[in-house]
């Protein structure tokens, strides 16, 4: 026998929900959003993702494939948050990988948060990188 019930965040007044698969959401639930761009130039930094008013980055994954252009020591790769779109200083690290010549690595199902006010950038030290981040924006409280 089901027993009726509501579960309410008592700050904003939403109601957790079932979907249609009997699945109780206790987390947000967003698509994330692919941008993609490849580090062609050495020690450049490229923008992928920048703040919004109000919201906070979320990264659900990382995708890093490198070419036939790298050499043979590899390459190093930083995606990392910063002050602006431009900038090589790293606020807060997410992520510092070696990349072998014509190798991927698939990082996903990942759920970090971006600090308030970020941008997301990467950079590496041999070129052509091909970076893909999927993300979605919450809400700051």
């Amino acid at each position: 026998m089901a027993v009726p019930s509501h579960i309410v965040d008592p700050h904003n007044g939403l109601a957790a929900r079932v979907t249609e698969f009997g699945q109780l959401v206790v987390s947000p639930i967003a698509y994330s959003v692919p941008v993609t761009s490849t580090l062609s130039v050495d020690n450049t930094p490229v923008n992928f993702i920048g703040p919004e008013a109000n919201h906070q980055i979320v990264i659900t994954d990382i995708i890093l494939t490198s070419d036939k252009s790298v050499g043979a020591t590899g390459a190093s790769v930083q995606v990392y948050c910063a002050a602006s779109p431009t900038t090589a200083t790293v606020s807060d690290g997410i992520l510092d990988i070696e990349m072998l010549k014509n190798t991927s690595r698939d990082l996903i199902g990942l759920n970090f948060i971006v600090g308030k006010g970020k941008w997301v950038n990467a950079i590496t030290d041999d070129n052509n990188i091909q970076v893909t981040l999927g993300y979605y924006r919450v809400p700051i409280d």
